[in-house]
C-alpha cells in the first residue's frame, strides 16, 4: 500500500460497503487517529478545523497502521500554494523519521482554505483526473470523488468554508474501493470538527 508523494502533488488550482465498519453516530475520530488528537489541537492553526473518518474499512483491523501530524518540511499535498494541516496515515510507526516517508504512508487527509468563493466546482479540481464523481457527504458538504494519475484516489469537498482532502492510493485489491473512500469521507464530514487550543 505504497504510493510516491511526487504523484500526490495536486496541480492547477487544486487541488463495498460491507467490508465498512458504519458508525457514523460515533463523535469520535477512527482508533488510528486517537494518539495523535491533542497533537492535531496544538498544532493546528486557528483558521482551521479537522475532520478525521470515524469509520475505516474493515480489512484494516488486521493491519498496524499509525498517524502522524505532517510537519512543515513534509508537504505531502499543494493546494495553489495554500497553508496545508495534513494527517497522515503509516504502516511504520516512525514514518516521518524514516529516510524515504514515502514509502510508509498509506493515506492523507487535509485541510485549507476553501477552494472556491461558491459551490464546488469541477474546475476548481485540476485537470488530469479521471472517473469524477459528484458526492453529498453530510448537509452542507458537497464535493467529488476523483483518481489521478492512474495512482491515487481524492475525495474533496468544502465544508463550513473549508476545504477538506482524503487521499490514498488506487489498487486492484487488499486496499480502500471508491465506496469506502466516499464513506470515510462522509464519516469525517459527519464527525464534529477538532479545534485548536489557542
Amino acid at each position: 500500500m505504497k504510493y510516491q508523494l511526487l504523484l500526490l502533488s495536486l496541480i492547477g488550482t487544486a487541488l463495498g460497503a460491507n467490508l465498512l465498519e458504519t458508525r457514523p453516530s460515533q463523535a469520535e475520530p477512527a482508533p488510528v487517529f486517537q494518539p495523535i488528537i491533542q497533537d492535531i489541537r496544538d498544532r493546528l492553526s486557528t483558521d482551521f478545523q479537522m475532520r478525521l473518518p470515524a469509520a475505516l474499512p474493515e480489512f484494516t483491523k488486521s493491519l498496524d497502521l499509525y498517524a502522524f501530524v505532517a510537519d512543515d518540511e513534509m508537504q505531502v499535498v499543494n493546494i495553489k500554494g495554500q497553508d496545508v494541516f495534513s494527517v497522515i496515515v503509516s504502516d511504520l510507526p516512525n514514518c516521518e523519521q524514516s529516510d524515504d516517508p514515502e514509502d510508509c504512508i498509506v493515506g492523507v487527509i487535509s485541510v485549507t482554505e476553501a477552494l472556491s468563493d461558491s459551490a464546488l466546482t469541477p474546475e476548481d479540481l485540476p485537470d488530469n483526473r479521471q472517473d469524477l464523481t459528484p458526492i453529498t457527504l453530510a448537509e452542507g458538504a458537497e464535493g467529488f470523488y476523483f483518481t489521478q494519475n492512474e495512482e491515487i484516489q481524492l475525495v474533496i469537498w468544502e465544508q463550513d468554508n473549508l476545504g477538506y482532502l482524503l487521499m490514498t492510493e488506487q489498487c486492484d485489491d487488499e486496499c480502500v474501493s471508491k465506496q469506502q473512500m466516499i464513506e470515510m469521507a462522509q464519516s469525517a464530514a459527519l464527525q464534529p470538527p477538532i479545534y485548536s487550543l489557542d
